[in-house]
């Protein structure tokens, strides 16, 4: 299967003026839980999870960390916490999935898809879009990343107003909107 240089690991994590974003660890369960179990939070996503199913998806998004310690994997997941500065305090969740566009024996392009989650108590404040700006920032310096995706549920206004405020052109006969390099 091919792979994303291992650059993205090391760049993949960043500061803004408000925000640390780096890669979710074992210590984040709590944060990953608050949200996952989030009627409020997962309403646009899907049901929220149950105590058994916030286990294994939790150890399951653990894996694709670990498994992106070394190389990415085209088909493979990030996910990366977002923490408040000053204090570095866990307010939400952004993942990554790379699916390939394009693979040749030498090289590889993807798509990025894009998601995030914040605590109820943090929407609203702009953080969504500095964290989103930020990675959109990263992501595009990567070569092998050709594309940039956001899924949106068709009721998610919200989410819909944001990510066409960054530049994104929704992608007809689908709730994908999309940002080109």
């Amino acid at each position: 299967m091919p792979t994303i240089s291992n650059l993205l690991n090391h760049s993949v994590c960043f500061d803004t003026p408000l925000l640390r974003v780096r890669r979710m660890v074992a210590s984040d369960q709590t944060l990953y839980w608050q949200l996952y179990s989030s009627k409020e939070v997962m309403q646009w996503i899907a049901e929220p999870l149950t105590d058994a199913q916030l286990n294994t998806s939790f150890a399951a998004a653990l894996h694709h960390n670990n498994g992106a310690l070394s190389e990415m994997a085209v088909e493979s997941r990030l996910y990366m916490v977002i923490a408040a500065r000053p204090a570095e305090t866990a307010v939400g969740l952004m993942a990554v999935t790379f699916k390939a566009d394009d693979a040749t024996a030498d090289s590889v392009t993807v798509t990025a898809e894009v998601g995030i989650m914040l605590l109820p108590a943090v929407q609203r404040k702009r953080l969504a879009h500095e964290a989103l700006t930020g990675l959109f920032q990263t992501l595009s310096q990567l070569s092998v990343v050709n594309n940039i995706v956001c899924n949106i549920a068709s009721d998610n206004l919200a989410a819909k107003k944001l990510v066409s405020g960054l530049g994104f052109v929704y992608c007809e006969n689908s709730n994908d909107y999309k940002l080109q390099k």
